[in-house]
Formats: structure tokens, sequence, C-alpha cells
């Protein structure tokens, strides 16, 4: 049976990266590993003949790619709508304002995990608050989309509400929310990001709550990772990695057994089509009596039970991530 086209795909343009983030999920910048021009030309055509809703340029940091303004451009060429995820710190006006001649369509994500510059360059490195916060401005200047994204983790959490609240000054079109999950260099830094489960469930209640009060002033993106949805990869989402291996999700990458393919020997829908999902649709029936479940969505405080049943499920995912 086919499935429904995917919503989003993330493709890793390129593993160079001018950071060294903390909680980097595919240790950007320790490679400079990235796909031939050809390649990506090749996937971005594969993703838009699967009818993928939108596909999202990651990295590392995709504007250290000398020929990004060629693979925008082709992506407006063949009708694929496309976003780019960056740290911003290689946003420039002239870049912005060659961007605007080729690909005027472009939505941008712009990494910026903290409402103060202590803590954004705390996990990203010493300036990058300031320069991320430029970006937006230059971005959004030129008419361009800008959702800054947000990774829920022990350093920021707290600050979740101050940091909407500055977002929503400088105009931002969404605010995208995920969770630090402990792969690559953010398996090196456990002690300093992850929290226990405790401490875990007091943050997600935090972050919800925010997200519920002003949802009415600015659009959330919320990764299920937070919110308690049913996880969409390999059922709405899936990655492309820099060596064209397709998988549910990136932090998948280091796990041969999660490979749904590769794009190099197979073509896109092939791969997508065959793929049953990383969690069966239906799981949702056998999940309702889980008192971790409802944890999230009631608000309410956690009992020893919910708390034991979130480290054994927070145990199994960390395993599938080995």
């Amino acid at each position: 049976m086919k499935k429904s086209s995917p919503e989003i795909v993330e493709f890793e343009v390129t593993l160079n990266c001018p950071l060294r983030c903390i909680h980097c999920y595919c240790r950007a910048g320790e490679s400079e590993e990235q796909p031939s021009l050809d390649e990506v030309k090749h996937v971005l055509r594969e993703l838009r003949k699967a009818g993928t809703r939108f596909v999202d340029l990651v990295g590392g940091e995709p504007l250290a790619r000398k020929d990004i303004l060629d693979i925008l451009a082709y992506a407006r060429e063949i009708g694929q709508p496309v976003m780019v995820n960056t740290n911003g710190v290689l946003v420039t006006g002239e870049f912005v304002k060659e961007l605007k001649k080729v690909n005027p369509d472009v939505l941008f994500g712009v990494s910026i995990d903290g409402a103060t510059s202590e803590t954004c360059d705390a996990l990203r490195g010493r300036g990058t608050f300031e320069r991320a916060l430029e970006a937006i401005r230059v971005l959004k200047s030129k008419g361009f989309r800008v959702v800054p994204l947000f990774v829920v983790n022990a350093l920021n959490w707290k600050e979740f509400e101050d940091y909407v609240k500055l977002m929503v000054s400088v105009g931002v079109d969404g605010i995208y929310v995920d969770r630090f999950v402990p792969v690559g260099r953010g398996s090196d830094n456990v002690a300093l990001l992850d929290m226990n489960s405790t401490t875990w469930a007091k943050a997600l209640l935090f972050v919800n709550g925010v997200i519920s009060r002003y949802s009415d002033k600015v659009r959330f993106f919320v990764e299920e990772s937070v919110n308690g949805d049913l996880c969409s990869a390999g059922l709405t989402h899936a990655s492309v990695l820099a060596d064209l291996r397709v998988v549910p999700c990136g932090h998948f990458r280091y796990n041969a057994d999660y490979t749904m393919g590769d794009l190099k020997k197979e073509g896109f829908d092939e791969i997508w089509n065959r793929y049953p999902g990383l969690i069966p649709p239906n799981l949702l029936d056998a999940c309702a009596g889980c008192p971790a479940y409802s944890m999230v969505k009631t608000g309410e405080l956690c009992s020893d039970s919910v708390i034991s049943e979130f480290i054994r499920m927070r145990a199994l995912e960390k395993e599938a991530m080995v």
C-alpha cells in the first residue's frame, strides 16, 4: 500500500560547520563530508517526485557550502519548497541580497538556544547569540520567513518564556521547539545538558505551559519529544544523511539497523513506501493506559509510577540510539 507523501524530509547537505555546538547530534565540523552538487540535485528531484511537502536543508551548516545558492536556485527551478536550517553566523547582507534573486521563497530556521547570550553562547560558542539575532533581523528585513529553533535542555528550559517574548518582539514567523537527545557531541555533554526524569517532567510541563499561553501570539512547531504526540519518524518525516543513507530521523544515524535505504542505490519513493514507520500508528491504543502518556497533556504533577515509567521509556529510547 502506497504511503502518504512525506511532510518534511531533512537533508544533510554538508557536515562542515564553523561552530562546535555541545549538543550537536551529528558532530558537525568534525568532518567536511558532503554530497556533490549533482548528488544534491538528484536527491531534490527524488524528494520532489515523492511529493515531499518541505525539504529542510540541514548540516552541519548549509551556508558553508560555496554552491548553496546554486542548490536553492535549483530547488526553485523544480518547484520543491525548501527550508534552510542555519546557525546564522554566515548570514550576511550580501548573501541575503543574492538569495532574494534566486529563491525568495526559502524559509529559514535559525538556531538560537537561549534568551540570553550567556546561555546561548555556552551551548553554541562565544558571540553566537548576537550573530543569530542579527541574522534573523537581516533575513526579516529582506522579506524572508524566519523560525528560530530552540532545543530544550538543562541549561535553557527555565528561560523559555523570556525566549518566546524576545522572539515575538523581533517579529519571527513561528518558533520551533525540540528536546535534547544525547547523541553525537550531545553524548559527550550529558552531565551538563541532560536531566533526571523528575526534572525532565517539570521542564516539559513548563515549556508546554508557555506554548499554551503564547499560542495566540506566535505559531509554535513542537516536536513529539516535547508535546507527547506520536513520533512521526518514518511516517510523515525522514532524514537523508550526508552519505545519502535514508533514516527515519537523524538521531538514528549511528545505528545501521534503522537505515531505511540508500539513495545511491534506489529511489526515495521506493525506500519511503516499503518502510512501515518507526512506531506503528495503532500504538496509541496501547499507550493510552501508560501513566507517562498523558503526563504532558494533562499538566499533572508526576506520581512515582509516572516517574518510573518515564525512566523506563527514556532507557529504551537511549538503547535505540546506540
